[in-house]
């Protein structure tokens, strides 16, 4: 696979582009750092350009919100948004006042305070999408390309180039960051450690977490524990912290996209089922630097390689609908007699069941616990099985063995 170091299309650019001729206004979140700025401000054209992350700016948005769009009329990118929210009300104002359409652009790092500023001043006027490190489809320069992927049951396969073993690992290990994707191993450590860095002392105070220490080392238990479900209880006890600030602690976590949870399958289908949600890192890059991995090969040949495999399948997933600007309807399927789908996919009243497996070798028998779903309130659609697999291959009548890279 040929990567170079020159801008790399995303697949939610188009996206970004069509709601901004619907909606008055578009706000992507998302981590630091996984390109939201450098996408937007190669998008913007002719619209004006301004960082909160500037005292001057920051200062007048906050003390004289009025004043700020004097400084910086429409239409505008305002970068950082999460540090003043509280100018959604003027922006509100601006927007009412007009049927102008992609007037304001916005990006925010973290989700808490943005979800209050959109739900109370700017609901219905912009429209809301995440951004995630980089998918395999633009990592290889080929992020329009990229579709929701759904099972088929056919031997479709979306236009990735082939990956080795080597390759695959390496991506899982290293990271997808753009400023990461081509560091070497001492450079991406120092990434990771200054992402980290930035992340506590420009978002996660901001959330009232006093304990720093505490929580780098919550992170680095949830990261060992990825493809799991959250066991408040072991979690706690791991980090010496109460139940209470474990759980505060993880939903910081999730609204600062830093961890993705699966929620579980509710459906009654005659057994108990499970009902914790699963824990994924949006990043497998950052897990195994969490974790202390030292290298790819190392990360392949871990007790938890599976996990990692798993984790990144998922999250390829959740890329491909999420970047296409669509709600995944994502679950996972687990009861108390270990009956477990790593992945269901809802669309409408059908459910599509995958199985993540880091084998180059499928088997049929990886699939017994598709037969749970069946009776008169499940439809279940075609299914597949994500493995290392060399090409997509039949395993029954409509479950597909596809290798990562054809998705």
């Amino acid at each position: 696979m040929s990567l170079n170091f020159t801008y790399l299309p995303r697949t939610i650019e188009t996206v970004i582009n069509r709601a901004s001729q619907r909606y008055k206004g578009v706000m992507v979140t998302g981590m630091r750092q996984v390109g939201k700025s450098t996408m937007l401000r190669r998008m913007q054209g002719d619209r004006r350009y301004v960082n909160l992350d500037r005292y001057q700016a920051l200062d007048l948005a906050r003390q004289a919100p009025d004043a700020f769009f004097k400084q910086y009329p429409m239409p505008l990118l305002v970068d950082e948004f999460q540090r003043a929210p509280d100018l959604g009300l003027e922006i509100k104002a601006i927007l009412d006042e007009t049927d102008e359409r992609g007037l304001v652009w916005l990006t925010g790092s973290q989700k808490l305070g943005l979800r209050k500023a959109v739900a109370e001043a700017l609901s219905g006027r912009v429209a809301s999408f995440e951004l995630f490190p980089f998918s395999l489809y633009e990592l290889q320069g080929k992020g329009p390309e990229q579709k929701p992927f759904m099972p088929t049951g056919e031997l479709t396969r979306g236009s990735l180039d082939p990956l080795t073993a080597e390759e695959l690992w390496k991506i899982i290990w290293q990271g997808s960051w753009p400023e990461v994707v081509h560091d070497e191993p001492d450079q991406r450590d120092a990434f990771f450690d200054s992402l980290l860095r930035t992340y506590i002392e420009k978002d996660i105070l901001s959330t009232g977490v006093r304990r720093v220490e505490d929580f780098e080392r919550f992170l680095s238990v949830l990261a060992s524990r990825i493809g799991q479900e959250f066991a408040i209880g072991e979690i706690q006890k791991a980090v010496g912290v109460a139940a209470e600030t474990a759980r505060d602690w993880l939903n910081v976590a999730v609204a600062t996209g830093v961890v993705y949870l699966l929620p579980p399958f509710y459906e009654n289908v005659g057994k108990t089922l499970i009902k914790k949600s699963k824990l994924y890192f949006t990043d497998t890059g950052l897990a195994a630097w969490l974790c202390q991995s030292p290298s790819p090969s190392a990360l392949k040949n871990a007790y938890n390689a599976g996990a990692f495999f798993e984790n990144f399948v998922v999250m390829e997933i959740v890329k491909s609908w999420k970047h296409n600007g669509k709600k995944p309807l994502f679950y996972f399927y687990r009861d108390t007699r270990q009956n477990e789908i790593d992945l269901l996919i809802r669309e409408g009243d059908i459910y599509y069941p995958i199985e993540i497996k880091s084998t180059a070798s499928p088997q049929r028998k990886m699939l017994d616990n598709f037969g749970v779903l069946k009776g008169d309130t499940i439809k279940r659609g075609p299914g597949a099985l994500i493995c290392t697999c060399d090409e997509p291959r039949y395993l029954t009548s409509d479950v597909v063995a596809l290798p990562v890279w054809a998705l």
